[in-house]
């Protein structure tokens, strides 16, 4: 397999998909800000981790990051700051997803290096119609948003004025082991396995998400990855189904043993923008890689509860 660089490795998706590019035979170069440790990638097992070139960096640094991409047959674009800043940040949101982005484009432009863009469904707002296709209209509803708009379009122009080779996966909602504890199935696990927690305060008990196992995400990135000529577009990956919050509460309580009312109140530590509807229209990942999510919701809540169980007898 050629050389892939990650960037963004460290974070939730980024170091699953490291994992599995190593498992798959691509040679790895792994890139983690300079300022950071290793971030998740130290939870890989140890073959794994031994597998990759790992990079400090960052992807402000344009000159960097033109030095590190000349080698590249392919950029995986994870890094962003991502939600849970408030509107004072608005100008690091712009400077690390929007430059940044800009920074990695104008380096795989200079070295002939094709990019997978990643993008988030969070740029659809409050949807005007169900499932959601790519053609959707964007909607900049907060500074994270807006930014991740602007990048997507620049990723766009780079094709469309200098022809780069380029991909964008529009994720909707995943969950998985190594994610942060302010997203929402481990946050509902924390309040679950509270014993001072009474009940489970919700912002809304009616809001439905598509919401998918990392693992299927992963397979997705793997999919555009392995297929080098796939038209340039916009791809989404996700369920394609529709679970209200309700619903998944209830999910994690069966499989968990545990049953805590559900209110609606406000939710403390929970860092979640909840739709009354989302759901993904997958006909273009079928139709371009023959994709459709293998793992199912009820297995991906067991392989994540399990984690963090684990991680939870192992804290001091």
């Amino acid at each position: 397999m050629d050389q892939v660089l990650v960037t963004g490795a460290g974070g939730f998706v980024g170091s699953h998909v490291c994992e599995a590019l190593v498992s798959a035979g691509w040679q790895v170069q792994a890139l983690v800000h300079a300022e950071s440790g290793l971030g998740w990638l130290e939870d890989l097992p140890p073959v794994i981790l031994q597998e990759l070139q790992i990079f400090r960096g960052d992807i402000c640094d344009a000159e960097g990051m033109r030095q590190l991409v000349q080698k590249q047959a392919l950029i995986i674009h994870l890094a962003a700051l991502t939600r849970g800043f408030t509107a004072q940040h608005s100008r690091a949101y712009i400077d690390t997803n929007v430059t940044g982005t800009l920074n990695l484009l104008h380096a795989a432009l200079a070295h002939d290096c094709r990019v997978i863009h990643t993008s988030t469904a969070e740029v659809y707002g409050d949807p005007l119609y169900q499932p959601v296709d790519e053609k959707h209209p964007l909607q900049g509803r907060s500074p994270f948003v807006a930014s991740k708009i602007a990048a997507d379009m620049l990723a766009e122009s780079f094709f469309r004025s200098f022809q780069l080779n380029l991909s964008v996966v529009r994720l909707f909602p995943v969950f998985g082991p190594r994610q942060h504890a302010s997203a929402l199935v481990p946050w509902l696990f924390d309040r679950l396995s509270d014993p001072l927690c009474e009940a489970i305060s919700l912002p809304s008990l009616t809001a439905r998400l598509d919401l998918s196992p990392i693992a299927n995400a992963v397979s997705a990135f793997l999919a555009v990855a392995e297929q080098a000529d796939l038209p340039v577009d916009v791809i989404h990956f996700g369920s394609g189904q529709e679970l209200s919050v309700t619903q998944l509460a209830e999910r994690i309580m069966s499989q968990m043993g545990i049953h805590k009312p559900l209110i609606v109140g406000e939710s403390p530590g929970l860092d979640c923008f909840l739709r009354e509807h989302l759901c993904a229209n997958l006909d273009k990942a079928a139709t371009l890689l023959n994709w459709r999510p293998q793992v199912s919701l009820e297995q991906g809540l067991e392989d994540t509860l399990a984690w963090l169980m684990a991680r939870k007898q192992v804290a001091p």
